[in-house]
């Protein structure tokens, strides 16, 4: 989380690139991890790129849609699908949609 943080304040103004985003954080502090990500790069101009393989990574924006649709707003996930040119556009209300009806949203 340390380093999380300390990476969002280089890229100020800017852009910042996070591969794995839930790598060596566990599974209960998603939610916490994507509100510090979400609201750090609001208030200093960075716009993320974060990759995940993880549901659980998932599920926890698609809780922050509850906890925070304000902060969810600020949000746009793109699936990539085998064989398709474009990426599947989603929005954290979406992914919640779909977490809610027990549909895999990896």
């Amino acid at each position: 989380m340390l380093t999380l943080a300390l990476s969002l304040a280089t890229a100020r103004g800017g852009v910042l690139l996070i591969d794995e985003i839930e790598t060596g954080l566990h599974y209960t502090s998603h939610r916490s991890t994507w509100r510090l990500v979400i609201e750090t790069a609001k208030r200093l101009d960075v716009q993320v790129f974060a990759t995940t393989h993880s549901k659980d990574c998932l599920e926890a924006v698609a809780r922050l849609y509850e906890d925070a649709p304000d902060l969810a707003e600020e949000v746009t996930i793109h699936r990539l699908e085998a064989g398709a040119t474009t990426p599947v556009r989603m929005t954290v209300a979406m992914v919640a949609s779909n977490v809610e009806s027990n549909l895999d949203v990896r």
